[in-house]
């Protein structure tokens, strides 16, 4: 157990960050329990992310874990640094049986029975150091212990970064084109665009979309959602729209292991 939860923090730095990273094959599966994410999105912030890859755009429904892979920064040519190469201690939990050979090899991956799955996160969730535990699942397989559990953290651990992920199938990032109308001068480039570097060119409506909700006690900004609700988190989210790994790096840079990430 980690003795340390009341000792003074850099300005930023979290103890330690929680993410549940939920996927999704169809819009029919509903999650049963919604408590901690209701809660995330309630008191944090919320943004629409851009989880394609240049290599697997065209056929990225084929690809195994495509959204993981993005977000951990192991899809496409030139990946971004990886948890491994951020050196953040973490785990990533997961129910799934199989998954990709990257995924296996760019982090530290824990195959998880359902129903022991608490009680692994909260172990997790309990290591002294500054780390990250990812939670993998489909959305279908989300229970209402594991939502009792998370929350229970969220009011245990006043210095934990909490993040949600979710896979939205059925739904679009809004064009970032959406904002021309309201300024008289050409936008700059935008942060989200931003891989290796360079900045993507093909519309932000075709990529793959994941809603992201995040919360850390008195350092976020939260918006005016009620309920962790996809549709209005890509159109309206305080955050705006990122790549996938660089919500990855932002992570990071809470736990004080990467620089802020910004255009």
């Amino acid at each position: 157990m980690c003795t340390d939860e009341a000792a003074p923090l850099p300005s930023l730095v979290a103890r330690r960050a929680i993410v549940l990273f939920l996927t999704d094959a169809g819009a029919e599966h509903e999650t049963k329990s919604t408590a901690f994410l209701d809660h995330v999105a309630r008191h944090g912030c919320s943004a629409g992310v851009a989880a394609s890859s240049g290599d697997d755009a065209d056929n990225e429904a084929a690809v195994e874990d495509a959204a993981l892979r993005s977000f951990l920064g192991l899809a496409g040519a030139g990946a971004s640094p990886s948890l491994m190469q951020y050196h953040v201690p973490h785990v990533l939990l997961t129910t799934k049986a199989s998954m990709a050979s990257d995924v296996r090899d760019g982090a530290l991956y824990e195959h998880v029975a359902l129903d022991d799955l608490p009680a692994r996160t909260r172990a997790a969730a309990s290591e002294p150091s500054r780390n990250l535990t990812l939670v993998y699942m489909d959305r279908a397989d989300y229970t209402p212990a594991l939502d009792a559990t998370l929350l229970q953290l969220v009011q245990e651990q006043p210095t934990t970064f909490f993040g949600v992920l979710q896979e939205t199938p059925t739904l679009r990032l809004p064009s970032d084109r959406r904002f021309e109308a309201r300024t008289l001068f050409p936008l700059p480039k935008q942060s989200w665009a931003k891989v290796h570097n360079s900045y993507r060119t093909d519309a932000v409506e075709s990529q793959r979309a994941l809603a992201y909700a995040f919360y850390a006690r008195d350092q976020v900004r939260p918006d005016t959602l009620e309920r962790f609700d996809p549709a209005s988190m890509l159109a309206h989210g305080g955050y705006g729209i990122l790549q996938a790994h660089a919500a990855l790096q932002e992570i990071a840079f809470r736990l004080g292991y990467a620089p802020k990430y910004g255009a």
